[in-house]
């Protein structure tokens, strides 16, 4: 995850840059490695992602 398609793959948004709704929210995008198990971490950024995809969603459809 980063801000720009030069630093990672993935938006904060959790959207992959180039491909347009295409969602990454799985542990591949903890911007860094863990010292622990980032169990807790990944499901807090799928929830994130989850709750940021709905958000798009209902706004498409506001629209």
């Amino acid at each position: 995850m980063a801000l720009g398609s030069d630093r990672g793959v993935v938006s904060p948004s959790h959207e992959v840059f180039g491909v347009p709704g295409l969602y990454i929210a799985d542990g591949s995008v903890v911007p860094s490695a863990a010292a622990v198990n980032p169990q807790v971490t990944i499901m807090a950024l799928a929830t994130r992602a989850a709750d940021l995809l709905a958000d798009r969603l209902t706004a498409a459809r506001a629209a």
